[in-house]
Parts: structure tokens; C-alpha cells; sequence
């Protein structure tokens, strides 16, 4: 399967985002998009327990690593950049009554997504779905999406 670096996913958003503007030094304002989505990454993983567990988003699952994600996964990440400051907000306030509770059930299964396709094991899995549903009650959250549909 064909994966993608974060940079060339935020560089893809980059343009999206920026098509009708004209931008002058448009490599560096590219290295700081990335820059910034690259720390949005690091809070989403930190707010919903998984702090300090992005290297096994890397490449090797080494802090020198590139973040590196199947082809498959890449609308997901933009999305989920992409609501950094919005449906994120009471998330990223710690505000989890306010969060909504099918968003958070997307997130969490996103992201456990995202780090069985980087090859993590069973084992880490398990302890990353651990962490994720005593931050964000998971259990609870996906009842009530199921039973709001």
C-alpha cells in the first residue's frame, strides 16, 4: 500500500485552503503550514490520552522518523486537521460534556486507524484504546451516537 508523508498531505491542504490567495514565499509559508498542522497533531493525540504516542505515527516508529499514513487515511487526517478549531474546541477545553459525542466516536476510531495501518501491535493498540476511553468515555459516547442515528 502507497503511503503519504504529513508534509505532502498539509502541503495538499495548504493549496486548498490558499488557492485564491497570492502568496509570495510560498515554500516557508508551506514549512510553517506543516509546522502548525504537525503540532495540532501532537495536541489531538495529547487531548484524547495519547500523549507523547506519535512516534508510532512515524516511519521505523522513530522520534526521527516522518510521519508516514496509507494513501486510504489521508481524507481522514485533513478532516480531522481541519476541525482542529472547531468541532475539536471543547475537546481541546477539556469541556467533554460539550463535545459532541459521534465527532469524538469518529476521532477515536480515526485514530486507532491510523496507528494499526503504521503497524503497531495488538498489544499498543489495546493500551491506545485503553487510554482513549478513560480520556473520552468512549463506550458511552458510542451508544449514544448509535442510539441518535
Amino acid at each position: 500500500m502507497k503511503k503519504l508523508s504529513l508534509r505532502k498531505i498539509t502541503d495538499e491542504m495548504y493549496e486548498k485552503v490558499n488557492a485564491d490567495k497570492i502568496i509570495h514565499e510560498v515554500e516557508s509559508a508551506k514549512r510553517y503550514y506543516y509546522e502548525t498542522q504537525t503540532q495540532y497533531l501532537k495536541e489531538i493525540l495529547e487531548t484524547i490520552g495519547l500523549e507523547g504516542q506519535e512516534n508510532y505515527l512515524k516511519g521505523r516508529h522513530s522520534p526521527k522518523g516522518k510521519y508516514m499514513f496509507l494513501k486510504e487515511d489521508k481524507e481522514f487526517i485533513i478532516e480531522m486537521l481541519m476541525q482542529f478549531t472547531k468541532k475539536m474546541e471543547p475537546l481541546r477545553r477539556a469541556d467533554f460534556l460539550n463535545a459532541d459525542d459521534e465527532f469524538v466516536v469518529w476521532l477515536s476510531e480515526g485514530i486507532l486507524r491510523l496507528f494499526k495501518h503504521n503497524e503497531v501491535s495488538e498489544e499498543k493498540l489495546r493500551e491506545f484504546s485503553c487510554a482513549i476511553n478513560k480520556r473520552v468515555d468512549y463506550p458511552l459516547r458510542k451508544q449514544r451516537a448509535i442510539i441518535k442515528k
